[in-house]
């Protein structure tokens, strides 16, 4: 393994990487997200150029997945899987598509979080294929969108596997671990939930329905849940199920 190790050129790596953060991909669910439809053409063509096969996979309108294939010996089959979107950029110190390098450190959005782990899948990629080497089994680079926000990109991948048109023995996702190899993950379920008052004068709360107290109560109720229900959900790997409430948002609708 110190071998092919050593076939990695840092800095080609690092100019990869560096093309991936100059390019804006904030998720579209954020303000001012850009979407992920400029990482997309790139890996896509970063595929061509190497005269390799890399197809669009759509998710929805101006939103795809690239699946780029380089060919094994055998009939086996590896998939190296990593998001192009980005979180926000607000309240950054750092220029969020500068890519500056200092340090020996890469800055920018989504520098960690994952572009870097879709720089790595990608450069190895670039590296057999100029070198000429057949790997054992063929290799599917997946670049999905959404992960930030509903994760429909790997959901299409996933619909398509479990379709019978696209089949993997095996699966690498990139994400930040500290180079650690995670095999087990939480999930996540996402809720939305509305409290409907009615608005009233603030001289005559007693008229009204004040929803922001009844919201209030929720998220108590939701914390003590938490507390008391969640640290029994105990898994091995993973611990116990966690909550957060992240957002709250207010609107007056409509008056008696």
């Amino acid at each position: 393994m110190a071998g092919y190790r050593d076939w990695i050129d840092k800095e080609r790596l690092t100019e990869i990487l560096r093309d991936l953060v100059r390019i804006p991909s904030v998720n579209p669910g954020f303000p001012d997200g850009h979407g992920e439809a400029e990482v997309a053409r790139y890996v896509k063509s970063f595929f061509e150029e190497l005269g390799l096969k890399a197809e669009m996979q759509p998710v929805e309108a101006g939103r795809d997945n690239v699946i780029g294939t380089l060919p094994g010996a055998g009939d086996a089959h590896l998939l190296l899987e990593a998001h192009m979107d980005t979180v926000q950029t607000a309240g950054m110190s750092v220029d969020p598509f500068g890519a500056a390098v200092k340090d020996g450190r890469l800055y920018g959005r989504g520098a960690c979080d994952t572009k870097a782990s879709l720089a790595a899948m990608l450069a190895a990629v670039e590296t057999l294929a100029r070198r000429g080497a057949v790997p054992a089994a063929n290799v599917h680079v997946a670049a999905v969108v959404d992960e930030e926000i509903m994760y429909r990109g790997v959901a299409k991948l996933a619909e398509h596997i479990e379709g019978g048109r696209l089949r993997y023995d095996a699966a690498i996702v990139g994400e930040p671990t500290n180079l650690n190899v995670i095999v087990a993950h939480k999930g996540v379920v996402r809720c939305h939930i509305d409290v409907h008052g009615v608005a009233a004068h603030s001289s005559t709360p007693e008229s009204g329905v004040n929803a922001i107290e009844h919201m209030a109560e929720l998220v108590l109720y939701l914390k003590r849940m938490a507390q008391t229900e969640l640290p029994a959900m105990l898994h091995p790997l993973t611990g116990a199920p966690t909550l957060c409430i992240s957002m709250i948002q207010g609107a007056s609708l409509r008056t008696r």
